[in-house]
């Protein structure tokens, strides 16, 4: 009962959608395929307008072959029935990410952006599928165990979704491979130092005092001008973070108090969305470079490994499309806090 009245009333979002038990299994194939080429998801059927309408027992066969009979190539996707007080039954469809373009029977292909299932145009669907040659890399397994994690972040962690265990924690993310394996995900994000079997996971923060880095003997960096954030994921942007608000230039400019006071030449959210989006979208597989920060007296330049992923026009910055390379880091730092994933 308790489970049920959650998810009643649970905002939707880029991972969780209702539907009511009316849908056809043509129509619940649209957010299955979004989901399966985003970062994955749930959707639950038999919830309409705040009120659970269930599903008739007739239905159930038919809505369970979803991902069989109106998707290709056929999505992972596991099924759950819930019970509630009255005898109504509840579908609970869980959706690993893809690790092809998935499309329904009609031959539709969909992303989640949000709490929205978006039709994607030819060329959104082309490079989608350019960029979904392979497994995204953080889904991989590594040579660690839930016991090498540490132990703190993964308990606040685990309380704050409302897991069981640490092993439930980690399965209910997507960060343990089929075979209960650690995957990268899970290490970059929980570990104590991430950084001993992925020496270039780390921050490196530059400030310079001329407008040009220059090189050998004209190089301009401050002493004391570089520092290395390491640690996990959330550790790493948190230290960075620090470090930049302290070296921003700032600039004397009259504030609403009617002063003169202090103002950084670059507002805090633009270069702190800049660096929370070269962490958690930069390619992880690419082993011989950091994400690096530099701080010049008129401009901040950050910059991370891995190309500009296929949706990504660089030259067309308002038509980009939503594109996690890092779909399961993305959604655990999504909970934390750290990104929102509104597909700005």
């Amino acid at each position: 009962v308790a489970a049920v009245e959650q998810l009643v009333g649970l905002r939707e979002s880029q991972w969780f959608e209702r539907k009511s038990g009316r849908v056809s299994p043509r129509d619940l194939a649209v957010p299955l395929v979004a989901m399966a080429n985003a970062e994955g998801g749930y959707v639950v059927v038999g919830i309409h307008d705040g009120a659970v309408d269930g599903v008739r027992e007739d239905r159930l066969s038919a809505l369970r072959q979803t991902p069989h009979d109106y998707i290709t190539p056929v999505l992972r996707c596991t099924v759950t029935e819930l019970t509630t007080s009255d005898d109504n039954v509840l579908l609970v469809l869980r959706v690993d990410p893809g690790e092809r373009v998935h499309e329904t029977t009609k031959g539709d292909a969909y992303l989640r952006v949000g709490d929205e299932s978006r039709r994607l145009g030819y060329a959104q669907r082309r490079e989608l599928e350019y960029d979904r040659g392979s497994a995204p890399f953080d889904g991989t397994g590594v040579d660690a165990s839930i016991i090498d994690l540490d132990a703190g972040q993964v308990a606040n962690y685990q309380e704050s979704i409302g897991a069981a265990t640490p092993e439930g924690m980690l399965a209910a993310r997507d960060l343990l491979t089929r075979d209960g394996r650690l995957t990268v995900a899970g290490w970059l994000l929980f570990a104590q130092r991430p950084q001993s079997l992925f020496p270039s996971a780390v921050v490196r923060v530059l400030r310079y005092a001329d407008t040009d880095r220059g090189t050998g003997a004209a190089m301009t960096l401050f002493e004391g001008g570089d520092v290395r954030c390491e640690g996990s994921i959330p550790e790493q942007i948190d230290a960075a973070a620090q470090v930049i608000e302290g070296w921003v230039p700032k600039v004397q400019a009259l504030a609403p108090s009617g002063r003169f006071e202090p103002r950084p030449i670059i507002p805090r959210n633009v270069w702190l969305e800049g660096l929370v989006n070269a962490v958690l979208h930069r390619s992880y597989s690419n082993a011989g470079d950091h994400v690096r920060v530099e701080i010049f007296p008129n401009r901040i330049e950050i910059e991370n490994p891995g190309r500009f992923p296929g949706l990504a026009d660089p030259s067309k910055p308002l038509s980009i499309s939503r594109y996690a390379r890092n779909p399961r880091i993305v959604r655990v730092c999504s909970d934390l806090g750290i990104a929102r994933e509104l597909g700005e």
